[in-house]
């Protein structure tokens, strides 16, 4: 269709083909409209730089055109005809509705490729006030009551739209946001903890705890994508709110002193990429840092005085947080100033410090409390490291109304390494060693002092602050996958270079993407063995041809042989490429997020679980599994049924398998990368949605206690390779 619509709707003669993503499915793309027009130019961007790079050369080679991999999206968009973007899934929420695309640059083939999908297109003359004045030109030329907004890289639920529409019953309500959950899970801003099960990243706290609690007090902000408004509400302020750089949070404003409400929907129903890199990461708050500086020198009188607002949403518009930069900044060099030059960060009795310092140890405890589980103190602190020169600029620049461009926060990876990104943090670590190896100097030589003991301390703890941020800036390379997806899913091999396998034929499999499926098999294969798979998905059973590319043992304590194999799609059909797309973002990422989100909102429901639960921990370890109780622990894989176990305690444990086992029943499990082999009765076995053979969920009891622990999951299991960390 999209091709159809390339043909009939561009301009005539050779178009310029313009690609987000370097995928199977771009790759159908661009086959598809070559078929229809010719190519004269092609530009591809993708988050790794290897790929981008190998896409662009395999298109020129393949179709004779001039191909070009952009290191930044918005490249992408410069002289393109076509842009083919993932409007897919707003096209297909399931409540009736229009999807516009919202073009900045009056580009003919963005209109072609928009109508050519089903989509309704709508430019403008200027780009003037960036996303806000886009906004508001929509709003001149459309008239639906309520509408989803969507950035570029947002992928919204099937649901997105009948799960948010009943808010909007109340006529107050102008505004239902959803938290902004981030897909790519090796992005720069997460920081994953395979021993516990955790996802979190840089912006946990604030969409599973902070907005949650300013939604309690009427006081949910506007965070841009994935969100609902209503119309007539917005245009009672006369569209989107412009004057600052971030008009969704100026926006929230205008319409609470308008009298209208704002509602925050704690469910995951649109995915976006994060940074991926330090560098667009600090672009980005710097430029939310200058905006709600910004919005306080504009609107200050109205935070204070606008009878509609209450007190808390009052304060929550005073910036305290990008204010800490000057905070900060005392912290960093106050060890200088006192170890060096002798000037005393605080000159008081300590019958006035002591107490402030227990001041301290109750506000980190009620953080710690109340930040239910999604609270890091040391890594927000190395986050804070990036940011704090940024903020201080901010704050400059936002009091004193000067005027600052809008920047788009680019989601590539860079291309080469930087220090310009991290030379504040480069800067703190220099001063504050100085100031460390000076402070023990004296100690050693002039006496102990506890003075110089806490201060030298502080100045020790900076350090290992920057040496935090610089490990997290060098680790954060986009996965070679950078959008595989992991999950179970059962894997039938019915071929293997032609011949039906003599040995069990299922197995698990845990990476999927486009391009590629990992899975777990207890027979080994050679690289370039051709092999021929069923893959069950939770609508659709894929028949795909495939080859080997790697093979490898799992290394166990126990006796048990698994192999970890990476087979490469051939040739795959464009509707299974699309029924992936559908799995991935309407089943496997949602399936992700709720079962390793682990504290959040709901951390004080999740603590009694888990003592229910006899603190069971999330494991994902191959196992094998004998419907024979009294079988030999140490019998030959072939004998077994390979499962997953999803969690593991000393006294239980929930698996995923294959086939079905009956209530009642006493297995055996061998699990070899903990070296245990243990007696266990099944408690519950539900079937998961699937075609032919979806997995079953079952829950297990020991017959006796194992001693388990948590290193051996996360050296042993599949946890830590599947998400990075």
């Amino acid at each position: 269709d999209g091709a159809i619509g390339a043909d009939l709707m561009a301009r005539p003669g050779p178009v310029a083909l313009g690609l987000l993503g370097s995928g199977g499915m771009a790759r159908s793309h661009v086959a598809a409209i070559h078929e229809v027009r010719p190519i004269r130019k092609l530009r591809v961007y993708s988050p790794t730089r290897a790929h981008r790079e190998r896409f662009a050369g395999e298109m020129r080679e393949q179709f004779k055109i001039d191909a070009l991999a952009c290191q930044q999206p918005e490249q992408v968009y410069e002289d393109a005809d076509i842009l083919a973007t993932s409007i897919y899934h707003c096209l297909n929420m399931d409540y009736p509705h229009e999807t516009y695309v919202l073009d900045d640059g009056a580009r003919p083939e963005i209109e072609a490729l928009a109508i050519g999908l089903g989509a309704r297109y709508l430019k403008r003359p200027d780009n003037s006030h960036a996303k806000a004045g886009n906004l508001n030109n929509a709003f001149k030329h459309t008239s639906g009551e309520i509408i989803a907004i969507f950035d570029a890289d947002g992928v919204p639920h099937k649901q997105f739209l009948s799960r948010l529409l009943g808010y909007f019953e109340d006529s107050k309500i102008a505004l239902v946001q959803t938290p902004q959950s981030f897909y790519n899970l090796d992005s720069f801003q997460h920081v994953n903890d395979p021993a516990e099960g955790k996802l979190w990243h840089e912006q946990s706290l604030f969409f599973d705890v902070i907005q949650c609690g300013r939604d309690y007090h009427e006081a949910t902000m506007w965070c841009g994508s994935g969100s609902m408004l209503r119309r007539s509400a917005i245009m009672e302020l006369g569209g989107v709110s412009t004057g600052t750089v971030t008009e969704d949070l100026h926006t929230t404003l205008d319409l609470q002193i308008h009298g209208h409400k704002t509602v925050y929907h704690a469910e995951a129903l649109a995915f976006c990429l994060a940074p991926s890199s330090v560098a667009p990461y600090i672009v980005q708050r710097s430029r939310w840092g200058l905006g709600c500086i910004q919005i306080l020198r504009m609107d200050w009188w109205k935070i204070l005085t606008a009878g509609s607002l209450s007190l808390y949403q009052r304060l929550s518009y005073i910036p305290f947080f990008y204010f800490c930069a000057i905070q900060r900044t005392v912290y960093y060099t106050a060890p200088l100033l006192y170890l060096v030059f002798d000037i005393a960060p605080i000159s008081s009795s300590d019958q006035i410090t002591a107490p402030l310092f227990i001041n301290l140890g109750l506000s980190l405890w009620t953080y710690f409390i109340i930040a239910r589980g999604k609270g890091r103190l040391f890594t927000t602190e190395v986050f804070q490291l990036y940011t704090t020169w940024s903020y201080l600029k901010g704050i400059v620049a936002g009091l004193t109304g000067m005027k600052v461009p809008f920047k788009v926060t680019s989601k590539a990876v860079a291309g080469s390494a930087s220090l310009r990104p991290i030379a504040s943090v480069i800067v703190v670590i220099t001063i504050s060693f100085f100031s460390a190896v000076f402070g023990a100097y004296r100690m050693i030589f002039q006496g102990f002092d506890i003075g110089l003991l806490s201060v030298t301390g502080f100045a020790a703890f900076y350090v290992a602050l920057g040496i935090g941020a610089v490990r997290l800036t060098l680790k954060r390379p986009v996965s070679d996958e950078a959008y595989a997806f992991f999950d179970y899913r059962p894997l039938q091999i019915r071929t293997v270079d032609g011949a039906i396998p003599l040995a069990r034929s299922t197995g698990i499999a845990v990476t999927i993407s486009e391009k590629m499926v990992r899975f777990i098999h207890v027979q080994e294969f050679s690289p370039g063995a051709r092999l021929h798979i069923e893959l069950d998905l939770p609508d659709a059973l894929l028949a795909l041809e495939t080859a080997v590319v790697a093979c490898r043992r799992k290394e166990s304590r126990g006796q048990g042989r698994l192999f970890e194999t990476e087979l490469r799609f051939s040739n795959l059909a464009v509707a299974d490429r699309f029924e992936l797309i559908r799995y991935f973002f309407e089943d496997a990422t949602p399936r992700i997020f709720s079962s390793l989100n682990g504290g959040g909102a709901r951390s004080v429901d999740k603590k009694f679980l888990d003592q229910r639960r006899q603190s069971r921990l999330p494991a994902l370890l191959p196992v094998f599994v004998f419907a024979d109780g009294e079988a030999d622990p140490i019998a030959t894989a072939k004998d077994a049924v390979i499962g997953l176990v999803v969690e593991l305690s000393t006294t239980n444990a929930r698996i995923k398998m294959p086939s079905l086992i009956a209530v009642g029943q006493v297995i055996r499990l061998q699990i070899p990368w903990v070296d245990v082999s243990v007696l266990a009765k099944v408690a519950r076995c539900s079937r998961e949605s699937g075609q032919v053979n979806p997995p079953y969920d079952i829950g297990l009891s020991f017959a006796l206690d194992i001693t388990l622990k948590d290193q051996d999951l996360v050296t042993g299991g599949l946890f830590k390779e599947a998400i990075p960390s």
